[in-house]
């Protein structure tokens, strides 16, 4: 009974915190990137192993989440809730691992509190709720996790081990075709260094099976990586550099630049700080070792996360994990000694939670979100457009968030090659509005310039601090000076 209550109980909170008002906030730069190039692959635009975005290759992400995303869009184009249906189901299946983990570190009353604490991180529902790569490549190695530890701390009552070492591969092989090398860095090598603390694992029978799944893994998650080597070696390897190049330049921080991680667990902050107090806790805690294995794991992490010289605070995701992890296992003990506000703060969290799910987020998402009533996707219903190509002046770069919302291909045209320009007509000219109308007049004689209409992919309003200009554009329909275009309409000239 107790089993089922603690399933029932995760699955109901998991639903509330991913699902309802799903397309309450608009999709940010990453989740464009992916659903644009998802597009391109079910318009049949690209081919599943080689994808573009925006007509460029794509090969900087593995493919998984995106493939994931295109069959969506294959089913249902352009549905913002249905994308983002899969990251949520991948975060329950991350929430199900750690409680299994759990369990099996403490038990499960220490592995139910875990997890709603995990489920009441704000990060945690963020990237739960956002159709991009980082949810999928953690929640497998949360499974790639949890299948090591049973295999190397086996119970008296586990069976079928070979079964457990193929699902380990399976596991890491799929999250490493979510994300590369991210989570292996990130999650999996914190949790190695701190396996120790649990004690001598069972090794000398299980070698055969570690090299099973290390074959498994590399059969999942490096043959599209041998596929591009061998059909697009010299792009792969432009990738390649670009990626690494990244990381040392872009972005970059002192290596003391996360010393409020603790912050991102959100309410359950003040309680990560005071686990961090080992001398105490590991003198008071039932299991000693088990909580040592949980800090060294966020310590770990800490460290290895804070060596790479590009940093975001949403690099921090994976150390959900262990802070979840280590405020559950005090927030037990002070249960187990009696104490009722740890109950109480649980349950209010939870509350908290489902409430704002429930009734707040869609007036979040309208203060976050301001109100776009006039964005690209109105001209992409524009009958006077349809069958025409669209372009941007190759000199202005072009936000894949106006991609995604006008729901075309854009190209880059060089305006001042006329030959080019002319084999291009009719189409339709993107042009960032502060320049359109003295760009439209270097025009050649012989093209016409038919105004459409102006369109804002801002999230903010115009006097709004982040508002950004390069959202802003005018379009216009090129033709013939000699041939006579249709008449934009009034509401198109707003």
């Amino acid at each position: 009974m107790a089993r089922t209550y603690s399933y029932v109980l995760l699955f109901f909170v998991a639903c509330i915190a991913f699902f309802p008002h799903n397309t309450a906030l608009r999709p940010d730069i990453m989740e464009c990137r992916n659903l644009v190039t998802a597009r391109e692959i079910a318009q049949g635009d690209c081919s599943w192993q080689v994808p573009t975005m925006n007509g460029a290759l794509r090969l900087e992400k593995p493919p998984l989440p995106t493939w994931i995303a295109a069959m969506v869009e294959y089913v249902s184009p352009n549905n913002l809730g249905l994308q983002r249906v899969p990251p949520a189901l991948a975060a329950m299946l991350w929430v199900l691992f750690l409680f299994l983990l759990v369990k099996r570190l403490a038990d499960e009353k220490t592995a139910l509190i875990v997890s709603l604490v995990f489920l009441t991180c704000y990060q945690i529902v963020l990237m739960g709720r956002t159709a991009t790569w980082d949810v999928y490549c953690h929640a497998f190695m949360m499974g790639a996790i949890y299948f090591l530890y049973k295999l190397l701390y086996p119970m008296p009552t586990d069976q079928r081990s070979w079964l457990t070492s193929l699902f380990l591969g399976v596991m890491l092989g799929l999250s490493f075709l979510s994300k590369g090398p991210v989570s292996f860095f990130a999650l999996l090598l914190p949790f190695l260094l701190a396996l120790p603390m649990k004690g001598r694992a069972s090794l000398g029978e299980n070698w055969g099976k570690l090299v099973l799944a290390v074959m498994v893994c590399l059969v999942i998650g490096s043959w599209w990586y041998i596929y591009l080597y061998m059909y697009h070696p010299v792009e792969l390897t432009s990738v390649f550099h670009q990626e690494t190049g990244a990381w040392t330049n872009h972005n970059v921080r002192p290596w003391w630049y996360y010393w409020r991680f603790w912050v991102e667990a959100g309410l359950w902050a003040p309680f990560v700080l005071v686990g961090l107090a080992f001398p105490y806790w590991k003198k008071r805690v039932a299991d000693g070792n088990t909580y040592m294995l949980m800090l060294v794991f966020l310590v770990a992490q800490l460290v290895l996360l804070s060596m790479m010289p590009e940093k975001k605070y949403r690099y921090l995701l994976p150390m959900m994990v262990p802070m979840a992890m280590l405020v559950g296992y005090l927030l037990t003990y002070w249960i187990t000694q009696g104490a009722n506000w740890p109950r109480r703060l649980l349950i209010g969290a939870v509350g908290t939670c489902v409430v704002v799910e429930l009734l707040a987020l869609p007036v979040v998402g309208r203060i976050f979100n301001g109100e776009q009533t006039n964005t690209l996707t109105l001209l992409s219903h524009d009958e006077r457009v349809n069958g025409l190509s669209f372009f941007h002046p190759a000199d202005e770069d072009l936000r894949i968030e106006c991609v995604y919302n006008l729901r075309h291909r854009v190209g880059a045209l060089d305006l001042s090659d006329e030959a080019s320009l002319r084999s291009q007509v009719p189409c339709v000219l993107l042009v960032k509005e502060e320049r359109a109308d003295s760009l439209v007049q270097t025009l050649p004689q012989d093209i016409a310039a038919s105004r459409l209409g102006t369109y804002d992919d801002n999230h903010h309003h115009r006097k709004a601090k982040h508002y950004n200009p390069s959202m802003c554009h005018k379009a216009f329909m090129l033709s013939r000076a000699n041939e006579k275009p249709s008449k934009p309409t009034d509401e198109a000239l707003r």
